[in-house]
Order: C-alpha cells, then sequence, then structure tokens
C-alpha cells in the first residue's frame, strides 16, 4: 500500500525514467558483443604481434569456392561459421573447407530474425541440429559459435552454458548484410 501511495504522488515521466534507462542500458549489452554483458564473447587477443584473424559468417555460400581459392592462392587460413540448413545445400564445400584447414563454427541452424527472442531450449535445439551436421560432414566438433546477428541475451547464455559453446565476437564490424548497394560492399 506504501508503494502504491508512493507511486501515485509521482508523475508518469518520472516512472517512465527508470524504464527508459533499463532498456537503453539492456539493448546495449545485447546488440554490442563486445561490451559483455550477457556473457563474454572472445572478441580479440591480447598479443604484440600484429595479426588479424578473418571470419567468415552464414556459410556456406554460393561464392564460398572462390574464397577458398583466394584463401588458398594467399595461403591465409580462416574461420567459416556456417549455419547447418545451409550446410544441407553445400556439404561438399564443407568438407573443403575443413580439409583445407580452415576452422568452423557453429552459427545456428536457421539464422532467423528471431533467434535472439528463442527459448534457450529452442536455441539449445539449433546449436546441436547444427553441430550434428558439422560433425556428420568434416568429422570434428566444434566448440565455437557466433551469434547471429551478434545479438546476446539470456537465453542464449544459458544454451551456450549447456553445450559448453565459446561465443566468438568481433573487434571490426563489416555491416555486410546492412548493406543493399552492391558496389558499396
Amino acid at each position: 500500500m506504501i508503494v502504491a501511495i508512493a507511486f501515485s504522488k509521482i508523475s508518469v515521466p518520472w516512472l517512465l525514467i527508470p524504464i527508459i534507462i533499463y532498456s537503453a542500458i539492456e539493448s546495449y549489452g545485447a546488440y554490442f558483443i563486445q561490451s559483455g554483458f550477457h556473457f563474454k564473447s572472445l572478441c580479440k587477443a591480447k598479443t604484440n604481434e600484429k595479426n588479424i584473424v578473418i571470419t567468415f559468417d552464414d556459410g556456406p555460400s554460393a561464392n564460398a569456392k572462390e574464397v577458398l581459392e583466394k584463401l588458398k592462392r594467399a595461403n591465409v587460413k580462416a574461420t567459416f561459421f556456417l549455419i547447418g540448413k545451409n550446410i544441407l545445400n553445400d556439404k561438399e564445400v564443407v568438407k573443403q573447407i575443413h580439409d583445407e584447414g580452415h576452422l568452423i563454427g557453429n552459427h545456428s541452424f536457421t539464422h532467423s530474425g528471431w533467434f535472439d527472442l528463442f527459448s534457450a531450449n529452442r536455441i539449445k535445439s539449433e546449436l546441436i541440429q547444427t553441430e550434428m551436421l558439422i560433425q556428420e560432414t568434416t568429422g570434428i566438433t566444434t566448440k565455437l559459435f557466433r551469434p547471429p546477428f551478434g545479438v546476446t541475451n539470456p537465453n542464449l547464455r544459458k544454451a551456450l552454458t549447456k553445450l559448453n559453446l565459446i561465443s566468438i565476437g568481433w573487434n571490426v564490424r563489416s555491416f555486410d548484410t546492412s548493406i543493399k548497394d552492391e558496389k558499396k560492399n
């Protein structure tokens, strides 16, 4: 009753301020993977050497063979974060990625735009489904996972903890999926 009386004397704008602040903090934490707000993601290495790590998401894609050829010519290794449904469409390229010594990581089964709203169990199911395809195709078990869109949340933390997966982020984001003009890509 004391709380009700206290709230009745506070104007609506003052009630909205904590909600807005909480929402801003939560949004920042969810959408900036480097923040480590919900859980830690590896986004950079501490080293005195000048190195870069090249990663590719959403594969295997239509241009994967061309990318693999260019990496081979340059004698460069990369990490490919693969989507389960895409693995189903091109298992030979997945084998080639592995056979050429590149690392493979899990990037969900569907890469749904709603992925960050899924329950922990649904996320876990997608990750297991993709992991099984990676194992079936390459014979390896991966512990690497990159969240679709780089969004993190408590449900994803629960799923990653249960599956003992390591979240991999980035420290330079390309925004290549948000650029719709082919000339700028």
